[in-house]
């Protein structure tokens, strides 16, 4: 008994003391030299680890690690030993490349540009992120139109119904970037929408006509890099809308009559606000909206979530919650809404981003940093869809395409009684946007 004692406890101290042996400076430098000049990443990694947890950490060390992370493609993984070398040497060009593209393929753009300020001038020429003398550093355009369902009512002859189907959505888009020589960012976007909607209605002097909807929007997004890895952004979305209704008459002599049933002209406004942290393979964002849409005023906070499991952009996935309290006609409503999506690299150059809204049915849902407003009438119910990027030209030149299907529900009455029906509405955006 005593001399198994003995051996467990001579077996225990000859381990401790080949732990120790191991785990000092000139051994760990050694070894991970070795397994650096032999490209043996991985267990790279793990001696360094076992190092850093015995407390044995040096400037060559990190550099090795952040190497062996960034050679697996473990991006985000590589970036806070490159971070702690540069910070030790922070005119070493090979750290900060590899911090640079370190960034850049974990989605950290805004950290690479920031980084890319502290260049040398050869190294900006190298590397060519963006031009610091222009005035605009990208810009870009989109088409978007919806497919209706036809839901109208059915009804007999003598009914009396009140209900407004929508018939056509056409939405044009211009957006240019800029970015500043210090940690601001500007993003703007001048859109146009032209849509018609049938109306069913006893209220006016015919039954049933169309209605013209024009409107204009002005979208700003400021985005301050507070510091690595933390973004704070302010928008500002303004719509001016502008909903009118004519009965056309033919006259006997081929000339039309023109009576206006309504000019109508609303302004509403969109205030956003947003602050976005990464943490190492995580990304999480606050964000909350105000706005005053369709004669009601909605408050809607939300909060994101996404998930890098591999380090890198190759894939990710996440979930968004939102939350809106709306006020109209002094009654107060409360819904929700939650977005999940990923996104997947197939093959060089193309990501591929499923996505899905789920909810139990909201008014003005406001999304994409408040770029995207959908004031329909219409109660949203849920939102499936995709969205395809090609990148081209080094990243200089980027297509995309959105492919979307919507569940409405729209309410309409009959002989004053009120129903709803459910509708899908199928869209298609496709835009192109240059980086310069």
């Amino acid at each position: 008994m005593y001399k198994l004692i003995f051996s467990l406890l001579l077996v225990t101290f000859i381990s401790t003391v080949k732990s120790q042996e191991i785990y000092n400076y000139t051994s760990v430098n050694n070894k991970s030299f070795l397994l650096y000049q032999q490209n043996n990443w991985k267990e790279l990694i793990k001696y360094g680890n076992n190092s850093l947890k015995s407390n044995v950490d040096f400037y060559y060390l990190q550099y090795r690690m952040g190497i062996a992370y960034y050679e697996l493609k473990n991006y985000r993984k590589s970036i806070p030993f490159f971070e702690k070398v540069v910070s030790e040497t922070p005119n070493d060009n090979i750290a900060l490349e590899y911090l640079y593209y370190a960034y850049v393929f974990s989605g950290r753009t805004e950290d690479a540009r920031i980084l890319s300020h502290s260049f040398t001038p050869n190294l900006k020429q190298k590397l060519k992120f963006y031009n610091e003398n222009s005035f605009v550093n990208g810009i870009g355009t989109e088409y978007k139109t919806n497919l209706y369902e036809n839901y109208k009512a059915d009804l007999k002859i003598i009914d009396n119904l009140e209900q407004t189907v929508s018939n056509s959505f056409n939405y044009f888009s211009v957006n240019l970037t800029h970015l500043s020589k210090n940690k601001l960012k500007v993003f703007h976007a001048f859109s146009y929408i032209n849509a018609t909607n049938d109306i069913y209605s006893q209220n006016y002097s015919v039954d049933e006509f169309t209605e013209n909807v024009n409107m204009f929007q002005y979208y700003i997004n400021c985005n301050w890099h507070v510091a690595k890895g933390s973004n704070l952004s302010l928008g500002l979305h303004s719509v001016n809308t502008n909903i009118k209704a004519e009965d056309i008459i033919s006259s006997n002599h081929g000339g039309k009559n023109v009576n206006l049933l309504y000019n109508l002209k609303t302004n509403n406004l969109v205030f956003f606000g947003a602050f976005s942290k990464n943490i190492s393979l995580f990304d999480i964002k606050l964000s909350a909206s105000l706005s005053n849409l369709n004669s009601g005023t909605q408050i809607q906070p939300s909060l994101s979530l996404y998930y890098y499991p591999f380090a890198n952009t190759k894939f990710y996935f996440g979930t968004q919650g939102f939350y809106q309290y709306a006020t109209k006609d002094n009654v107060n409503t409360s819904k929700y809404i939650i977005k999940g999506n990923l996104g997947f690299v197939p093959f060089k150059s193309l990501t591929i981003e499923p996505f899905i809204f789920v909810g139990n049915g909201i008014y003005n849902f406001i999304y994409n940093d408040a770029l995207v407003i959908n004031n329909s009438i219409d109660k949203l119910n849920n939102i499936f869809g995709s969205t395809f990027y090609l990148s081209l030209n080094k990243g200089k030149m980027q297509i995309f395409a959105i492919f979307q299907q919507s569940s409405y529900t729209n309410t309409y009455s009959i002989n004053g009684e009120y129903n709803d029906i459910k509708y899908i509405n199928n869209s298609i955006t496709g835009g192109i946007k240059w980086y310069f």
